[in-house]
């Protein structure tokens, strides 16, 4: 309805979601989320279809880039239309020294996330794992 598009209007409910890093380095290890509280410096660039984002920080070994888009195919308003989003993460060792980088990543399942608590049901997420590709499936 009409609510939806009201300017200034707040979700009700905060999907909890976000990705983090994990990098070991000699004998430290350094775990830092990917979003401007840890990486106060992040850039954004939008270049339609893409959005570019980089996570600078000297004190951090590892370069971190992402790359985001959904699927945009012209003349195709059916694939174009996919309710996803493609995130392309690249790291880059930029230390001079050995370093072993892990990125990790949450999203709370946002099916029922205000009535579940309300009426009996159950909230189901699956891993697929195709052609390199990992997907999240939630119902």
């Amino acid at each position: 309805g009409a609510t939806n598009y009201e300017i200034g209007r707040r979700p009700e409910e905060k999907l909890e979601q976000g990705f983090a890093l994990r990098v070991e380095s000699g004998a430290r290890t350094l775990v830092r989320r990917l979003d401007c509280d840890d990486f106060p410096e992040v850039r954004f660039c939008g270049e339609y279809p893409l959005g570019l984002v980089e996570y600078p920080d000297a004190d951090v070994p590892v370069q971190v880039k992402l790359t985001a888009y959904s699927p945009f195919i012209p003349l195709d308003a059916a694939d174009s239309a996919l309710p996803a989003t493609v995130l392309q993460f690249t790291l880059k060792n930029v230390s001079g020294e050995p370093a072993t980088a892990t990125l990790g990543g949450w999203l709370e399942n946002g099916v029922c996330i205000a009535s579940g608590r309300e009426m009996n049901g159950s909230r189901v997420n699956r891993v697929e794992r195709s052609a390199g590709l990992t997907m999240v499936l939630i119902s």
